[in-house]
């Protein structure tokens, strides 16, 4: 009883302070209780029916599933200290994750949990025939870390996997961070940076990106081809030959995400990135909402910003696309400010200051003096949630991927 009062309270806390606080900051709204859980759900002897959660870290077996802890006994333990000899329990935890995943796949169970301590690993995971939920432990600061040797970093072959509270780094090889084949990933709260090549890579397989950073990796943030697509409340930043890449994906939602110094130019007229920001290629529909596009560099002015196809079904509204050099776009953007030298028609209009936080730092949050502040002539009843994961609009709605107040 004593938990369940202190876990209402907390819920009420958050709720008090986002409404109360006028300041962009990190959001309080936390990934734990949101997509990813559907599909983490148990059968009932998996989860404590008395440990009601917020948050991962509520729960002592570092697993909240949609408001509910997972049991202790039925999740496997990775730890820098551990041992793959290891029955990979919290007491006795293994040393890397495909140990646990086998573990876990041993016992049967329709969904493999597994639990990674803060910490550094040098290695790499592979998930065939099997559904997954892995959980870095730590918060964000603390987060779990792995660096691949000389290969992708998660390799999903027919599997499904939640991934979440982890980061991806680079160790010198030309992998991807994550790269999934005939299934589904789910990236939660999840960092894909410094990678040889793509941060993530999906061929025939669903992907669900929210509250992820992609940055600084060799090739693209995020390349895809069939199935459906979807990326909220993300960052894909600096990756050198671009954004993402459709080519194409079935359906594609992108909302709340930033689109920042990814590509690169072309050099005397040779070489260059096909695609700067984002290409927006589907065979059905597309959905690409309160966006923000900024300084994004390709081999053309046509695809230094964002590319849609010349037919399709294409939704895109309160978009915020700026760049200090020339840029075009064939997307029928409604409801947007562009700073391309072409001047806008319809709803879209120019901006002249964007007045981002830090955008040579990789800040694209909206700072008072934006032109983009509360100035959207959208409707107002967004369903997305911006950059931080927050409900929008808070007053008169922003353009692009930030609410400010």
């Amino acid at each position: 009883m004593e938990r369940r009062i202190l876990t209402a309270a907390r819920a009420l806390l958050v709720a008090v302070v986002a409404a109360g606080c006028s300041y962009d900051r990190p959001p309080l709204v936390d990934v734990d209780a949101t997509a990813g859980d559907a599909a983490a759900d148990g059968a009932s002897g998996e989860v404590d029916a008395a440990g009601g959660c917020v948050i991962d870290d509520d729960c002592a077996s570092g697993i909240c599933q949609a408001g509910t802890c997972a049991v202790v006994d039925q999740v496997s333990y990775v730890a820098p200290s551990g041992v793959d000899a290891n029955p990979c329990t919290a007491a006795a935890p293994c040393a890397t994750i495909d140990r646990a995943l086998a573990v876990q796949a041993a016992t049967g169970r329709p969904l493999a949990r597994v639990v990674v301590e803060s910490g550094a690993y040098a290695q790499s995971v592979t998930l065939t025939a099997i559904a997954a939920l892995i959980v870095g432990r730590g918060g964000a600061v603390r987060q779990p870390t792995i660096t691949p040797r000389d290969r992708d970093a998660v390799t999903i072959s027919g599997a499904t996997l939640t991934l979440r509270r982890m980061t991806i780094t680079g160790g010198g090889g030309n992998g991807d961070g994550v790269r999934c084949a005939n299934g589904s990933v789910s990236l939660e709260a999840v960092a894909l940076q410094d990678l040889g090549d793509d941060g993530l890579d999906v061929r025939d397989c669903d992907a669900t990106l929210t509250r992820v950073t992609i940055s600084g990796n060799g090739g693209f943030g995020v390349r895809a081809q069939r199935r459906a697509l979807v990326i909220r409340s993300s960052v894909l930043r600096a990756n050198a030959n671009g954004g993402l890449r459709t080519s194409p994906v079935d359906a594609l939602t992108v909302t709340g995400t930033v689109f920042a110094r990814n590509g690169r130019p072309s050099v005397g007229g040779v070489g260059g990135s096909a695609v700067g920001g984002a290409e927006l290629l589907a065979n059905g529909a597309v959905l690409f909402d309160s966006n923000t596009v900024a300084d994004n560099d390709a081999a053309s002015d046509a695809t230094r910003a964002i590319v849609c196809a010349s037919t399709g079904s294409y939704t895109l509204p309160n978009n915020l696309l700026t760049n200090a050099r020339t840029f075009t776009t064939a997307c029928p953007l409604t409801h947007s400010l562009s700073s391309a030298l072409a001047t806008p028609t319809g709803t879209n209009r120019p901006i002249a200051a964007p007045a981002y936080a830090a955008p040579t730092a990789g800040d694209y949050h909206l700072t008072p003096a934006s032109e983009a502040r509360g100035t959207s002539t959208a409707p107002s009843a967004m369903a997305a949630p911006d950059l931080d994961g927050e409900a929008r609009p808070r007053g008169a709605l922003d353009v692009g991927a930030d609410e400010l107040d």
